[in-house]
């Protein structure tokens, strides 16, 4: 949780300085924010599976492919970290919007 709230500050703070240094609309740097975190999702959830894959291949059903639960240790956790910077991304792409929405609300 620790690491999301501080990728959360980090990722707002470049924003920011993105918007005032390159005078960027608000709306590609949402843009770029979301595509940053979905990419970083995709990215540790190939990771995921090919850190259980290459360690513990016996953790994979092979008919449904699903992983259970105990092959998590495999993975290193730099990758679990990845994963929450990817939601760290994409929840500062949507909080300037949602405090400017309850802005115009109230």
């Amino acid at each position: 949780m620790l690491i999301v709230i501080i990728a959360t500050i980090v990722f707002a703070i470049l924003a920011q300085n993105a918007v005032t240094s390159f005078q960027l609309p608000k709306w590609i740097i949402t843009l770029v924010l979301f595509v940053i975190g979905i990419g970083l999702y995709i990215l540790s959830s190939n990771l995921n599976f090919n850190f259980i894959n290459n360690r513990a291949p016996q953790f994979i059903d092979p008919q449904t492919g699903r992983i259970d639960t105990r092959a998590r240790s495999v993975v290193p956790r730099w990758v679990s970290h990845l994963t929450s910077i990817s939601f760290a991304a994409v929840l500062s792409a949507f909080i300037p919007w949602i405090i400017g929405f309850f802005r115009w609300l109230f």
